[in-house]
């Protein structure tokens, strides 16, 4: 008897223990089978146009499968796209979350090479005359230090130095400095104002030499021309160091700063590198391109850089403050604005208007319109985007076009409706009116309608025409 007794005992306890592990897990299972199976879908929509919509499964006018579009109880913000998670796979949608980073922006431009210009030699003559002996004959000419340049003659230099020898013969020292000076001032050489004093002679041609090696950079004498007091007779430039004038975009300007190093290249040497520093940045904008000059000092030991040369130059400029930043593919531009697509939550989506920053190394900063922790989509974004405004509108016509009396919450008759659920006619409906042709009228009798009570209508409403349901 007390062994019959344990084992009911114990067949009791199992069917205890057996009824707590297992009855609630099935019981929300069927509970979460349950609410799948009586959700269905608002309408279906073209993958690639998200205008074409019906109201069930079938193919698009690409000859693609048309995915449902549901709507969830918890979604009440206009906009919002919801989109089932079968379907987030199919489209590959995929997120970044936003995050705070320092970005070091990189600004790529052109530029092109020019002399140095601080170390230009310009060659002008003090006083009228003629030129004779032309060592240089064009632009680009090769000059070394101390070579002859050309021979001058001028009645006015003439007649210094006869001062000059009178002041000599006659060994007055005041004379003598008076009268060299004059010769100095004028424009004499040192080493021809020392052969003249050595030679006790009068020199009909002053000879002109070089003061640097380089090539000539202007040249606006000849043989035989006479040369007045405004006149740059000829320039020489050292090619030793050069400058790239850069021409920066003007949304990048303000990240140009003197100082920061450059990487440059030309087209002409693919495989050479050059370094450089930026020196001065130009405060003046050119009107003609929107851009912002940069002056950036070359070494050009080998002379390999011409002036006029174009180079392709890489800035690197200085870190930026730790700021928001999404990918850059996550960011719609607009010509109204820019936007992304947040989502909400899984399975729903949002676009949501953003004001950018910079942009670096494939990201963008975010200056308003997102938060820490946000997910952006970065994948697929043009379709739901599409699909959000288009929601959004519906949204705003039905609320601006339609005044409900006995419609409140949300619902018609009773019965629950989305923020964008959109009706449309069964497939046969569309067919019949696309090949009839005929838009201005339509046969509803073969739709069924769900009645409509509508209030007794005032003398002001009449007004506003009748409608007829068939």
């Amino acid at each position: 008897m007390k062994t019959l007794f344990a084992v009911v005992l114990a067949a009791a306890l199992g069917l205890v223990a057996g009824w707590l592990l297992f009855a609630q897990p099935l019981g929300i299972a069927e509970q979460k089978q349950s609410a799948s199976e009586t959700k269905q879908p608002l309408y279906w929509v073209a993958p690639m146009d998200s205008s074409y919509r019906r109201n069930g499964p079938g193919k698009s006018p690409m000859g693609m499968d048309l995915v449902p579009v549901y709507a969830e109880s918890e979604q009440a913000s206009s906009g919002d796209v919801v989109i089932a998670p079968n379907v987030v796979q199919q489209l590959g949608v995929s997120t970044f979350t936003v995050e705070r980073q320092s970005l070091t922006p990189r600004i790529d431009a052109v530029g092109f090479v020019s002399f140095d210009e601080q170390a230009l030699v310009h060659l002008h003559l003090r006083a009228t005359g003629w030129v004779s002996g032309l060592a240089v004959n064009s632009l680009g000419d090769p000059v070394t230090r101390g070579q002859k340049l050309f021979d001058f003659y001028s009645p006015d230099i003439r007649n210094t130095q006869q001062e000059f020898l009178q002041a000599l013969a006659g060994d007055n020292p005041r004379l003598v400095s008076a009268s060299r000076e004059k010769l100095r001032a004028q424009g004499v050489p040192e080493s021809e104002i020392a052969a003249i004093e050595k030679s006790r002679q009068i020199k009909s041609e002053i000879s002109y030499y070089a003061l640097k090696s380089g090539v000539v950079a202007s040249l606006s004498v000849a043989n035989g021309s006479y040369v007045t007091l405004q006149e740059n007779a000829l320039s020489i430039g050292p090619l030793e160091q050069v400058w790239v004038i850069a021409e920066v975009f003007e949304r990048q300007a303000g990240l140009l700063a003197a100082g920061q190093q450059v990487s440059l290249s030309s087209r002409a040497y693919p495989e050479r590198k050059w370094q450089g520093t930026v020196d001065y940045v130009y405060p003046v904008l050119n009107p003609a391109n929107r851009t912002t000059r940069a002056r950036i000092v070359v070494a050009n030991d080998a002379r390999l850089l011409k002036p006029n040369m174009l180079m392709d130059i890489r800035v690197t400029a200085d870190a930026l403050s730790p700021q928001l930043v999404v990918p850059d593919n996550a960011v719609i531009r607009t010509g109204a604005g820019d936007r992304v697509v947040r989502e909400v939550r899984p399975g729903v989506f949002r676009s949501a208007a953003v004001a950018l920053g910079q942009s670096a190394g494939g990201f963008t900063q975010i200056v308003s319109g997102l938060n820490a922790g946000d997910k952006v989509v970065t994948r697929a974004q043009f379709l739901i985007d599409s699909e959000s405004n288009v929601a959004a509108e519906l949204d705003r016509l039905n609320a601006d076009e339609v005044k409900p009396n006995n419609i409140e919450s949300g619902s018609l008759n009773g019965e629950k409706t989305t923020p964008h659920s959109v009706d449309h006619s069964s497939e046969a409906g569309d067919a019949s009116s696309k090949e009839g042709g005929n838009h201005g009228q339509m046969n509803h009798s073969h739709i069924g309608h769900h009645p409509i009570e509508h209030e007794p209508m005032n003398d002001d409403d009449k007004h506003h025409g009748e409608h007829r349901h068939d």
